[in-house]
């Protein structure tokens, strides 16, 4: 017997239910609470009926395709499913004992929670920085990469109590465009503006551009000046200030109130191309 709950309601089924994957998901797919917007699944999973986990990544997935999630949040979540729950399967159980996992999926984003069985604590941190060493002392090593994977694609990824770890990727991906591949570097910010991630995926993207040349990061389509965090403006300063080279920020003429963060981080925030342009020159 397995159960799973869809938004707090118990579903049963049996060994011959289950024999019929295609039953059980037109089921599943008929339910008044699978049909909201807003719908969520849980399930406890032993390692003897770890397809069930898979059923439910597809069933999520078919959901987010049918929200219009852009093609890679979906990939996103396909990815970040499978790793946790992998490395639950592999790691944090035996035998006999099942992992639980829930699919939260929205009209805004879809969050993963995976926990090992009782007796198997998890510490994401520690885990994350053992995976960081021993890619370093060994990049071949394929043992560590999948929390790694995780990290890089879920937006946001944090310890779920004792024993598991949640991720959750929203449906506004942070996006970006690079205009120029010569000195200066130019990227332009797409999308993403309210995604929790934007502040690490600017550093990521920023950080290797920076040791070669100079910056201009163009985030003038948005209207006001986005919720990029003031750590990650003295980190991009630095950097650029350690490589030698220099780091503008053009933002749109009606962010110039809320461009004071940045100014005050130490970068050079200016309103139009000519303005970066000059900024670039004089070393302003």
């Amino acid at each position: 017997m397995v159960e799973i709950l869809l938004n707090a309601a118990k579903l049963a089924f049996s060994e011959d239910a289950r024999k019929s994957v295609s039953a059980l998901v037109d089921f599943i797919r008929h339910t008044p609470q699978w049909q909201s917007d807003i719908c969520e699944l849980e399930a406890k999973v032993d390692l003897a009926h770890r397809e069930v986990a898979v059923l439910l990544q597809s069933l999520a997935e078919a959901k987010l395709q049918n929200l219009n999630f852009p093609p890679d949040a979906v990939a996103a979540f396909r990815l970040t499913a499978h790793e946790l729950t992998t490395n639950a399967f592999e790691n944090g159980c035996e035998n006999e004992q099942a992992i639980s996992i829930a699919l939260s999926t929205s009209p805004g984003f879809v969050a993963v929670r995976v926990e090992n069985a009782r007796g198997y604590d998890f510490d994401l941190t520690r885990q994350l920085e053992q995976s960081r060493v021993s890619l370093m002392q060994n990049p071949r090593s394929t043992r560590g990469r999948g929390l790694m994977t995780v990290a890089e694609a879920a937006d946001t990824l944090e310890q779920a109590g004792d024993r598991g770890v949640k991720a959750v990727i929203y449906r506004e991906r942070v996006q970006f465009e690079r205009l120029n591949a010569q000195n200066p570097a130019i990227f332009k910010l797409l999308d993403g503006m309210y995604n929790p991630s934007l502040s690490r995926r600017i550093v990521a993207l920023l950080e290797p551009a920076l040791a070669k040349s100079d910056v201009i990061l163009d985030l003038s389509i948005f209207p006001s000046s986005p919720s990029v965090a003031y750590t990650m403006t003295l980190q991009l300063d630095e950097l650029a200030r350690s490589h030698g080279h220099r780091f503008v920020l053009l933002l749109n003429s009606g962010a110039a109130i809320t461009a004071s963060p940045f100014a005050l981080a130490g970068l050079t925030v200016v309103h139009d191309w000519l303005e970066a342009a000059e900024a670039l020159k004089s070393g302003s």
